[in-house]
């Protein structure tokens, strides 16, 4: 998951609007709670990215741009 992902949560709330089909919305909601949980650091700074394993469980950050590993 990359920080850049959340710029597209406002679409799946416009096809939730647009459709009525509430799983867009869980969506948007499902994938920011999980932004502000792996990507947010308890310092209010950011990871550029975060990995996960197949299975979906949190693996580790990483960080290709920005200003340090956290």
């Amino acid at each position: 998951m990359i920080a850049d992902s959340t710029m597209n949560i406002s679409l799946l709330f416009w096809a939730w609007q647009e459709t009525g089909k509430f799983y867009y919305r869980d969506i948007a909601e499902s994938h920011i709670k999980c932004v502000e949980k792996h990507i947010i650091r308890d310092d209010w700074s950011v990871a550029h990215a975060f990995k996960f394993y197949e299975d979906g469980s949190p693996k580790y950050e990483q960080n290709s741009c920005g200003f340090k590993e956290g």
